[in-house]
């Protein structure tokens, strides 16, 4: 797989095993990781307590019921702001 993430934010929603993997190939490729889940597995808490990623505790199916849908954000700096706005809004009710 091709990742072109460097210095970009990524959100992963899984905080399982299969979130794990993915976190960690992201990190390797550079990339910012926001990690929103309800619960991490040992390694990402770790990586939380490093400082390597960051951690939303929130229940997705919770946001789903609120009317939360996932998109895909382009790869652009210009979409980095309402990244932010959106990790800023679900760590408000974490």
């Amino acid at each position: 797989m091709d990742l072109r993430v460097e210095d970009k934010t990524t959100l992963m929603l899984d905080g399982g095993k299969l979130g794990e993997r993915k976190v960690q190939s992201l990190l390797d490729h550079k990339a910012l990781v926001i990690v929103i889940g309800k619960t991490l597995t040992p390694v990402l808490k770790n990586l939380v307590k490093k400082g390597k990623i960051s951690f939303i505790e929130e229940d997705l199916a919770r946001a789903e019921r609120l009317g939360v849908r996932v998109q895909i954000v382009p790869e652009e700096p210009s979409a980095r702001p309402m990244i932010a706005a959106l990790a800023d809004y679900w760590e408000e009710r974490a």
